[in-house]
């Protein structure tokens, strides 16, 4: 169960990645998980570098104007998927000027198109209590898959800001499918026990335990040893 879990997720991503529906890929869930995410990056290197040209002169057209009309043209013309990829590729100093004008809702669309891999300084450019804002939206929406692949690029402070606004559900979801796992002992370690308790009573109440166990053998002794005894009260 674990690993076809995995490979949804992947096949999920690879669909957002190629803007199909993920039914379209199911054949897929029945390759490994690494194997998927490797095609996935590969898929969304070549997505990038086909149509960088095009790309670099709109990044260049939002490097040219007021930030305020790029973030208008950002989010009125170009939308969520081109802006993602536009972002990639417009300076740090620059992005941050453009981010701060634009809506939660409108980042947090943004958000899911995003490859982090290519947009770290997007995603450093967010303050950690909008970057908790914009996580919040996602929970709200059910997108854990897509923020799965986010947490490595985060700042101690912003995945600070951003676990304290999660829901149990997330933390479960999303802690299972982390592309980052070693972090995973530093989120436990941040959770309160009452937070704990939650997660760990939502996964024997939906029979999830198989996400618990995930998390579990990513956590060093002493954070495992707090969730087994959670578990066991």
């Amino acid at each position: 169960m674990s690993a076809a879990l995995h490979s949804s997720a992947e096949v999920e991503k690879l669909a957002r990645c190629l803007a199909t529906d993920p039914e379209r890929l199911a054949a897929l869930e029945a390759c490994p998980p690494r194997a998927l995410r490797k095609l996935r990056h590969q898929v969304g290197d070549h997505l990038l570098d086909a149509d960088r040209r095009a790309f670099a002169r709109a990044a260049a057209a939002a490097s040219s104007v007021p930030a305020a009309l790029a973030a208008t043209l950002a989010e009125k013309a170009l939308g969520p998927l081109l802006t993602a990829r536009v972002a990639s590729l417009v300076d740090e100093d620059r992005i941050i000027g453009i981010v701060k004008r634009l809506p939660d809702v409108f980042l947090a669309e943004v958000a899911v198109e995003l490859d982090p891999r290519h947009a770290r300084h997007v995603l450093l450019s967010i303050p950690p209590d909008r970057m908790a804002d914009i996580a919040a939206e996602l929970d709200r929406r059910g997108e854990h898959v897509a923020m799965s692949g986010f947490v490595a690029y985060l700042t101690p402070d912003a995945l600070t800001a951003v676990v304290s606004v999660l829901s149990a559900d997330a933390l479960l979801r999303v802690g299972y499918l982390l592309e980052a796992p070693e972090r995973l002992d530093g989120i436990v370690a941040g959770l309160s026990d009452e937070c704990l308790t939650e997660v760990v009573e939502l996964a024997a109440a939906e029979d999830r335990q198989d996400e618990l166990a995930g998390i579990c053998s990513h956590l060093k002794a002493r954070q495992r040893r707090r969730v087994e005894a959670v578990a066991i009260a």
